[in-house]
């Protein structure tokens, strides 16, 4: 019977090392937090569309991202793709070309806020049924 798992798994770490590692995950969970909140003050966290927000990522199968996680580039194509929203498409609609210029105009606004106005677009473009 062949090894079904690849040098370097989980399942030939030893238990020290494999501790090890879940040791190392919690830290780095933990500095995360702890970074979230001390960036906190940057953001805007209460958005009245909230809980519609909420209604719509559940509508489209997407888990929303922390309030308070901050805004990148790369998080922000891996939100659109999990929509599998076109960021030019959305960006044109809203009368901009680069996502940058979105972080620009938008300096207090949050991941969060980003995702909740892509799920609006992306609701508001569905087909009508005639």
């Amino acid at each position: 019977m062949t090894n079904k798992f690849k040098a370097g798994s989980l399942a030939l770490l030893s238990p020290e090392e494999r501790a090890a590692m879940r040791l190392k995950s919690l830290e780095s969970k933990r500095l995360a937090k702890e970074q979230r909140e001390a960036n906190a003050h940057l953001y805007k966290t209460e958005w009245a569309d909230s809980t519609y927000w909420k209604e719509l990522s559940t509508k489209h199968s997407l888990r929303m991202p922390n309030e308070l996680t901050a805004p990148t580039l790369t998080r922000m194509r891996k939100a659109c793709n999990k929509l599998k929203v076109v960021p030019s498409e959305w960006l044109e609609d809203c009368g901009l070309t680069k996502l940058q210029q979105w972080l620009d105009l938008n300096p207090k606004h949050t991941l969060y806020a980003f995702c909740g106005n892509i799920l609006e677009w992306k609701d508001s473009k569905k087909p009508l049924l005639v």
